[in-house]
């Protein structure tokens, strides 16, 4: 008769087998693992969770002769700044959460001037501020183009599905003669829209190799007669210029990571870039000549910049708390920004 295996024996001793032993090594590993895991998920969770819902750090200056004074300061947890705009010696400033457009003076008195469901995007002509309303608040809202009138009246521009169906952080600008420059940032096109309301395609950006363009600011440059483009997607700054054979993109700038968001132009009609970089967004000076100068930085998600004498607004508008579902506490603010010369 010959002698029990081992295995024989352990299952006489009641102990597990070989197989089960390795089965019982790879379960109790594999639990270990998602609890160190899943440890490691809320932790960083809550890192993020905290690193968002921080209140805004105070901006600090870059470089010399910028200095930086809070202009508005809003305190309510669903009223976001986003779009800003000046003429005729008053702001104008769109509260995305808040349903309204507001005049502000340049002491910071605001004053209501229209209802909206939920307005972005502003630009100003001819007596006319132009703003893109969404129908509710947040990542998913779709956008049509208004104007409003000076004594508020609000009324849709032209009848083109172009204007309509737009996403959230479509950008606008306008020259002097009323016409409008929008940016759409799904599709990667830029339209024209006359003061009449007709809506035509203006220009298109390109992909960059695995890179989606999606052109978000915008601005009118009078001393070129030219639109400038910020295209968040490829990390591009170009500048449109209307030949006789069509619209051509003048690349300016172009880096991996660059996200420019909002764009204004100082005095001296160098363009000026507020770009975001996490929580942490900053304004920058570019010529050509310098490429990009680092004036500020302390921002949150800014979304609105405009030039007022040699002073920049910018307008941190907290808006991951609206695309990145988290909690963004106030104050959301407006700073102005002392532009050295």
């Amino acid at each position: 008769m010959s002698a029990p295996s081992k295995t024989d024996q352990a299952s006489e001793r009641g102990e597990p087998s070989a197989a089960r032993r390795i089965l019982y090594f790879v379960i109790f590993g594999a639990v270990v693992i998602g609890i160190v895991v899943g440890a490691a998920a809320l932790l960083l969770g809550d890192l993020f969770g905290r690193w968002n819902s921080s209140p805004l750090r105070e901006p600090k200056a870059l470089a010399q002769g910028v200095t930086i004074a809070p202009f508005l300061s809003l305190n309510d947890e669903r009223i976001f700044p986003y779009g800003i705009a000046y003429a005729d010696g008053e702001f104008y400033l769109s509260l995305l959460g808040g349903n309204a457009v507001r005049k502000v003076t340049p002491e910071g008195a605001m004053r209501f001037m229209a209802q909206l469901d939920a307005p972005g995007a502003l630009a100003y002509s001819r007596g006319k501020l132009y703003v893109i309303d969404y129908n509710q608040v947040g990542a998913f809202g779709t956008g049509a183009l208004k104007a409003i009138a000076a004594d508020g009246t609000l009324s849709n521009v032209g009848d083109s599905p172009s204007l309509r169906g737009l996403p959230l952080f479509a950008a606008l600008a306008a020259d002097g003669q009323g016409t409008v420059y929008l940016s759409h940032p799904e599709n990667g096109s830029v339209w024209r829209i006359t003061p009449d309301g007709r809506a035509t395609l203006f220009w298109t950006a390109s992909s960059v190799a695995n890179a989606r363009p999606s052109p978000t600011g915008l601005v009118y440059d009078p001393r070129s007669d030219s639109v400038i483009v910020a295209d968040s997607g490829t990390g591009s700054l170009y500048r449109l210029i209307e030949t006789e054979t069509g619209v051509e993109g003048q690349l300016l700038y172009r880096q991996q990571g660059f996200d420019p968001r909002a764009l204004a132009l100082d005095r001296q009609g160098r363009l000026l870039v507020a770009v975001w970089q996490g929580d942490n967004g900053s304004l920058y000076r570019f010529d050509e000549a310098n490429g990009l100068v680092a004036l500020a930085e302390g921002f949150r998600q800014p979304t609105g910049v405009v030039v007022v004498d040699n002073s920049a607004y910018v307008v941190s508008s907290g808006a991951f708390g609206l695309i990145g579902g988290v909690e963004v506490k106030p104050p959301f603010r407006v700073d102005a920004v002392r532009l050295p010369d």
